[in-house]
């Protein structure tokens, strides 16, 4: 079985079996010769939150960012419950920020050191502040 999984940042639209792979081809005689196997679809954003719940690895939680990333205040809900968000695994993280977008700092490349999600979502939104003030106030004094 074909296993695929849309890390993109969008619900998946395209083909899933090998047959609607190849579209409209020129010769049909040719689809009788090539199995058309299905392949099972896992698309983070479209999973409800008990089948989340079956993936036990750090894999929930790339699949839970990428499904709440359109959603800050259910995304930072979902994190603040979770406890195995406080001790994530660098290179998890960073596939965090390459499927969302996000930009959690993470330590150097060979350090052992974990992140902590909580903290790094609660320093961005920090960060936010702090520039919005920042905005503000050089919009009040020009």
């Amino acid at each position: 079985m074909t296993i695929v999984i849309n890390w993109g940042n969008c619900t998946w639209n395209g083909a899933r079996s090998i047959h609607e792979l190849f579209g409209e081809i020129k010769c049909p005689e040719l689809l009788k010769h090539i199995p058309n196997h299905h392949f099972l679809l896992i698309d983070p954003r479209n999973l409800s939150d008990q089948e989340l719940e079956h993936f036990s690895t750090d894999v929930r939680r790339v699949f839970e960012c990428i499904k709440y990333s359109s959603n800050k205040e259910l995304l930072s809900t979902r994190i603040h419950q979770d406890p195995a968000y406080a001790s994530m695994d660098p290179e998890t993280v960073k596939l965090i920020n390459c499927c969302t977008g996000a930009k959690i700092p993470t330590p150097a490349k060979h350090s052992k050191e974990k992140v902590n999600m909580c903290k790094a979502i609660e320093e961005m939104i920090e960060d936010g502040f702090k520039q919005g003030e920042s905005e503000g106030f050089k919009r009040a004094h020009v």
